[in-house]
């Protein structure tokens, strides 16, 4: 807290391949900062070194609405030709290792193609 309606999250880096632990704990602090009747928050990130997924529940919290942000091509799609919207697509972080597990399998099966939840 810097104020009494102005917060301050510091982010040095985003850790995790998925970011699962990160996005709980970025959640946790933004539940804490609301609950203390804060209306601005000021995001730090000076020397962040980046790192996974997590970033993107990061984002979530600077965006009003769901925005495609970016895809990703492996060697061999690139080689044989690819369109953007047949790339992957995640719809969020998976929260449980469960969901985890599902999306590696979904990697697993369709390794080149467009997943059926690709948008």
């Amino acid at each position: 807290m810097l104020a009494s309606d102005t917060g301050l999250v510091r982010v040095a880096t985003f850790p995790g391949a998925v970011g699962q632990s990160f996005a709980r704990g970025l959640d946790a602090a933004i539940r804490d900062l609301k609950d203390h009747g804060v209306q601005r928050l000021i995001v730090d990130i000076r020397g962040n070194i980046g790192g996974g997924l997590g970033s993107l529940r990061l984002l979530s919290y600077l965006c009003p609405a769901r925005w495609e942000i970016g895809y990703s091509v492996t060697r061999g799609r690139l080689r044989k030709g690819y369109r953007k919207g047949k790339t992957y697509s995640h719809r969020q972080i998976p929260a449980t290792k469960t969901e985890l597990l599902m999306m590696a399998i979904r990697f697993k099966i369709f390794p080149e193609g467009a997943a059926p939840w690709s948008s």
